[in-house]
């Protein structure tokens, strides 16, 4: 994957981030260039959401207890 640098106007960055979602979502993780994520704020964090939501974390009930139970109505 080559990657590839437009200028864009403002209006089109909203699409840009859903591509770029897309992409990430579709190629992981390890398609982003290292230069484009050194450096990244809580990438700990982000990467570990990331894996719990793509279904990697094959334990629902530790998933369950992490992000549900937090937000428990009782």
């Amino acid at each position: 994957l080559s990657s590839i640098s437009l200028p864009l106007p403002a209006s089109w960055l909203p699409l840009a981030k859903q591509t770029g979602a897309i992409l990430g979502a579709l190629l992981g993780a390890d398609a982003i260039p290292p230069a484009w994520t050194d450096g990244l704020e809580l990438a700990p964090v982000i990467c570990e959401l990331a894996e719990d939501l793509s279904g990697l974390c094959a334990d629902e009930d530790r998933r369950k207890r992490k992000y549900l139970a937090a937000h428990r109505v009782d």
